[in-house]
């Protein structure tokens, strides 16, 4: 039983810790996209600034950039691996 127990914890061990870096990342990129969502919508009715401070609040992370191109605004994120835009239409 003892070999049994040392065979298999190691097993164990490395799923929960996939299932668990598995759940910070995809908490990571909702947030990213709930705070990219916000601020895109900000920036539609009001400044750049106010939009960012509103994606920093929503996101609970400071790299938040906006982008204006036309008609269309769009509110950037860094997550640990990628960048998480929003695009919106005025």
């Amino acid at each position: 039983a003892t070999v049994e127990f040392a065979l298999g914890l190691p097993s164990v061990v490395l799923v929960l810790a996939f299932s668990l870096s598995g759940v910070a990342w995809a908490l990571d990129i909702e947030s990213a996209q709930r705070g990219a969502a916000e601020g895109a919508r900000t920036a539609i009715v009001d400044s750049d600034a106010a939009a960012m401070a509103v994606a920093k609040m929503a996101s609970g992370h400071p790299d938040v950039s906006i982008g204006r191109s036309g008609d269309f605004v769009t509110a950037m994120r860094r997550t640990c691996r990628e960048r998480i835009a929003e695009t919106v239409q005025r």
